[in-house]
């Protein structure tokens, strides 16, 4: 008869005063089952985890009963139990040495010590066992689906009930990588650690979402399988019912946000508005305005862990935590597919919340003209450098206006092997001061004096006037930011490529 796992060789041994003849130290593997059985070929009968009893009507010589005894330890039987019929027998040494080299413990089961006394005694313990197990599995349920049902934050509590009851860091994870909960994790930690994401268990859950598990599939017994297989349930009964909850306020939270947005009179009532948003403005929120791939389609449920979004037309605006907008707009890049994102300032009152978005549209509008795959996101705070004002301006323009300014410079060093363009730029690059720009061009300072009127002389600007510095400094930089024409020493105006 197969049982639950039961009790050990050793706990059977001095519950019932049994002698352990051999392999003592190997008695403690729980027995699955007791077998009473006197074949001399028993072996498609045995079944691994077995305690076998025996009267010993197989034992016939030295050899054999070695060769006995190994099989049954290969079949991976926990022990043998030696039953002795008459009083002042013992148990032959052969099978003592025999199960001490097959590595097997053994028991000596006198006449008083009946078999059914025995598998009386396993039968109990085992059931004993396996109730409790139910019962603890029972309440570790109950808890995970009260859990569900009475809590606010019903994903973070299953994840510390699993936590808890397997004993190793629990986390779920969005489709883009952001953990969205997580117990047993380090607050300092960033990102989640290896034995988490390379060896650990993946449970899918719903939403493109998963359940990890900090331990490896194989280390997880049938205990802690039913734990992770019901949590994995109850997760995706409140990741439906999450869904659900938003296609039914999806309409009404878009026109919340469009009268949010479009600004009003009563900042009362926009911030009234905001709370029912569940937007926290003292917090500080962000706007992000994602312009959309052409045929891109996208709902609130794909964004479940954003605190509000809304599309119009190609764009989708979404408020975010400013204390994690890093996070979610790397999120929502992976979710979905988008040409250009912009993020704006972070605002603390409903007025600054319609300019963030006017921030965010204005920055997302100037990602699209500069078309940078490899950089598709601004933030409105990058639209005050240079580099993002020289690149969307058209080529020509650039070139035009490079080539008033360093045209003749270049044209003088083709003809004369000189380095006034250089010279120049070390210039600007060391803030004007004249003993820094030497050093750096390994020359005398009186001969950097020399190019620099030189320059002004070709140029008819003069360096000590800040818009010229303002010109000459554009025009040096446009050199990084399009593509320029080769040298022709020849023709009235030049620029190099770079």
């Amino acid at each position: 008869m197969t049982l639950a796992a039961g009790p050990t060789v050793s706990e059977v041994s001095k519950a019932l005063g049994l002698r352990l003849l051999a392999r003592a130290n190997a008695a403690e593997r729980p027995i699955s089952a007791v077998h009473v059985i006197e074949l001399a070929d028993p072996w498609n009968h045995l079944a691994a985890g077995e305690l076998v009893l025996s009267n010993g009507l197989w034992h016939a010589g030295v050899e054999e009963t070695k060769e006995y005894v190994r099989r049954l330890a290969e079949h991976g039987v926990v022990g043998l139990g030696y039953g002795l019929v008459r009083e002042g027998e013992v148990v032959p040494d052969d099978v003592i040495v025999a199960c001490e080299e097959a590595g097997l413990p053994l028991l000596e089961i006198k006449p008083e010590d009946r078999f059914v006394t025995v598998s009386e005694m396993v039968f109990e313990r085992s059931n004993a066992g396996r109730e409790g197990r139910l019962l603890r599995s029972l309440e570790r349920s109950s808890r995970m689906v009260r859990a569900l049902v009475a809590s606010d934050r019903a994903l973070e509590t299953m994840v510390e009930c699993v936590g808890e009851q397997l004993s190793c860091p629990v986390a779920i994870v969005s489709a883009g990588g952001r953990v969205e909960c997580a117990v047993g994790l380090s607050e300092a930690a960033v990102g989640l650690p290896p034995e988490m994401v390379g060896a650990g268990t993946a449970m899918d859950v719903g939403e493109g979402m998963r359940l990890l598990l900090a331990r490896p599939p194989e280390s997880l017994g049938a205990e802690a399988k039913f734990i992770l297989e019901h949590a994995v349930a109850l997760v995706r009964v409140e990741m439906r019912r999450l869904e659900e909850a938003a296609e039914a306020s999806g309409v009404q939270l878009g026109q919340l946000l469009d009268g949010l947005l479009d600004g009003g009179d009563d900042p009362a009532a926009a911030r009234l508005q905001c709370r029912s948003l569940g937007i926290d403005l003292r917090r500080g929120v962000r706007v992000l305005v994602a312009r959309l791939a052409s045929g891109s389609s996208v709902s609130w449920t794909e964004l479940p862990f954003t605190p509000a979004s809304v599309r119009r037309g190609d764009e989708l605006i979404v408020l975010l935590d400013s204390t994690d907008f890093e996070r979610d707009t790397a999120s929502i890049r992976a979710i979905v597919d988008v040409v250009a994102v912009g993020v704006g300032e972070g605002a603390y009152d409903p007025a600054a919340l319609r300019r963030s978005w006017l921030e965010a549209r204005r920055a997302a509008a100037i990602a699209v003209r500069l078309r940078d795959e490899a950089q598709p996101l601004l933030m409105h705070t990058d639209l005050g450098r240079h580099e993002i004002l020289l690149r969307q301006l058209r080529p020509e323009t650039i070139e035009a206006f490079r080539d008033s300014v360093l045209g003749s410079l270049y044209q003088y060093d083709a003809t004369n092997g000189a380095d006034l363009v250089t010279t120049v730029e070390c210039f600007l690059a060391c803030n004007c001061r004249w003993s820094e720009t030497a050093k750096r061009l390994c020359v005398h300072e009186n001969t950097l004096r020399y190019r620099i009127s030189r320059i002004e002389e070709l140029t008819g600007r003069s360096l000590s006037e800040m818009s010229t510095r303002v010109d000459f400094f554009l025009a040096v930089a446009s050199l990084t930011e399009t593509d320029g024409i080769e040298v022709d020493a020849g023709s009235e105006s030049s620029a190099p490529t770079r």
